[in-house]
């Protein structure tokens, strides 16, 4: 066996076969695996990867270190579910269309990412790949997933090193806006959208992030009104979502944290938590 990704693919098949391997394991694994064969020739310029996959391989290792060491950081708590932070990391990473990503779809998705062969399939899942006429429209508008290399895992490993402490950190907000809008919507959807302004905030001189930003404040008011209602004021719904100060208060502190070099996460991500936690009751479905 070739010690670097043979081995790989071996851990993952004998793994599979007893206790179920969580998306963020079976994703080291398959990096490891490609940053062992990927060709090298497209990255053989570039000025941060002299080393080439040896160097992204410590890298990748060094990562899943500093993110299992994150997740398991609170010791009055069990750590924080691995998968779950993978597909709330890729909600904000890539910004889905669909509010955010669900583990399951997540995994798919990553896989198309992170496969030998990526710039085959479509960035949005809402492209279907039997579909030649659709596939024809992506490729001709620059929307499939880009060539397999090694600046593409390192960027990606690199983010998910990064997500992994702001995730850790709204899990132990209790005594600001943000740990209060965690305690009234514990969705998935409100978590991540919670995490993308997070990491958009600037720190102070002692490395902290204001829990208390007007956006978590308009956050929680939001959440509080409907909670203590028990119905869905559509009003403020109209009011606030997409175009007023709370939005605008929200795109600007990601401009100025990440400039244009990002997309800016949606909003859509909170509304569709809030909807989710705060029907009406007595309702099934969510708002006309």
């Amino acid at each position: 066996l070739r010690p670097e990704y043979d081995a790989g693919v071996v851990f993952e098949t004998m793994n599979n076969r007893g206790k179920p391997l969580t998306l963020l394991e079976k994703l080291k694994n398959r990096l490891m695996y490609l940053a062992e064969i990927v060709d090298d020739e497209e990255d053989s310029d570039e000025d941060d990867n002299p080393d080439g996959a040896v160097t992204l391989r410590e890298s990748i290792n060094s990562a899943w270190g500093e993110i299992y060491r994150a997740l398991a950081s609170d010791p009055d708590r069990d750590p924080l579910d691995e998968d779950e932070f993978v597909a709330a990391h890729l909600s904000v990473y890539r910004n889905p269309k669909e509010s955010v990503y669900s583990e399951v779809v997540a995994e798919a998705r990553l896989f198309k990412m992170f496969c030998e062969s990526p710039d085959v399939h479509p960035k949005s899942e809402t492209v279907d790949e039997t579909d030649e006429r659709a596939m024809s429209k992506a490729r001709l508008n620059g929307m499939m997933e880009s060539p397999l290399s090694l600046a593409k895992i390192k960027q990606y490993v690199d983010d998910l090193r990064t997500f992994a402490p702001v995730w850790t950190d709204i899990h132990g907000q209790f005594d600001n806006a943000c740990g209060r809008c965690r305690l009234l919507s514990g969705s998935r959807e409100v978590k991540t959208f919670l995490a993308s302004v997070w990491l958009a905030l600037p720190e102070n001189e002692q490395g902290k992030r204001n829990g208390d930003n007007g956006v978590f404040s308009a956050a929680e008011r939001l959440l509080f009104r409907n909670t203590v209602r028990g119905v869905i004021d559509q009003a403020m719904m109209r009011q606030t979502f997409p175009s007023t100060r709370f939005d605008r208060n929200w795109k600007s502190i990601w401009r100025r944290s990440n400039g244009k070099s990002r997309p800016i996460p949606s909003s859509k991500s909170f509304r569709i938590g809030w909807i989710g936690n705060n029907r009406p009751m007595g309702s099934t479905d969510g708002p006309d």
